[in-house]
């Protein structure tokens, strides 16, 4: 077995320097993808419990508590996009009205970007929840 030159010696060392970085900054990306599901479970959580409270899925009271959650958990409201697809509302009540026992259906979804440069990450994760629950408002129609 011959003697390593230090140059060698040199190289390797920081080859596997490079390469524990990465693996850091892969671990570390992969935490800050589970953090923001885990704040976005938190919202459509709160959100849908709101939703089922009070009966309805578009109004203004709805909209500034979707503002509210936004707030305390550091999203962007550009960043998160929201639908009620399987929500039966009642048609003639303004706000998304859903009748008590009824289905409120909500589906957050979030793209986490990875690796910014300009805004613009050079890996894009989509996460999406979906969070089902009842109407616990009746609401008096004119049959």
């Amino acid at each position: 077995m011959r003697n390593r030159k230090r140059g060698e010696m040199y190289i390797d060392t920081v080859i596997s320097l490079v390469i524990t970085l990465i693996m850091l900054y892969v671990i570390i990306s992969l935490f800050s993808v589970l953090y923001t599901y885990e704040k976005i479970n938190g919202l459509s959580n709160n959100l849908v419990s709101y939703m089922a409270a009070r009966g309805e899925i578009t109004s203004a009271d709805v909209g500034d508590r979707y503002t509210e959650l936004l707030d305390a958990y550091g999203l962007k409201e550009t960043d998160v996009q929201l639908s009620y697809d399987g929500s039966h509302t009642i048609d003639g009540i303004e706000g998304g009205a859903v009748q008590f026992g009824d289905l409120i259906k909500l589906n957050v979804q979030y793209t986490k970007r990875i690796g910014y440069m300009n805004n613009e990450g050079f890996l894009s994760v989509p996460l999406s929840i979906t969070k089902v629950s009842t109407s616990q408002n009746y609401w008096k129609t004119g049959d």
